[in-house]
């Protein structure tokens, strides 16, 4: 989960990026050992961290650039 500061039930450490990063699994994917377990709140990192399949990404998108006028302008060619 992205932008959310999920971890699991063992503490702060053991957040997704935890879970990304495969050098302390001893090359093994960290989800498959360790993804469904120590539960925190409703998730394991199998259901919260988008590199174990789960979690869900924001994208945020910029402003509009452009203000809208204040009322409509009339496009009619009869007066």
């Amino acid at each position: 989960r992205k932008g959310m500061e999920w971890h699991d039930s063992e503490g702060e450490k053991f957040n997704c990026d935890w879970y990304e990063n495969h050098d302390h699994c001893k090359g093994r994917n960290c989800c498959e050992v360790y993804g469904t377990r120590f539960r925190n709140g409703d998730h394991t990192a199998s259901t919260a961290c988008c590199a174990c399949g789960g979690g869900t990404e924001t994208q945020i998108t910029a402003p509009p650039t452009m203000k809208p006028t204040p009322e409509p302008i009339n496009q009619s060619r009869n007066p």
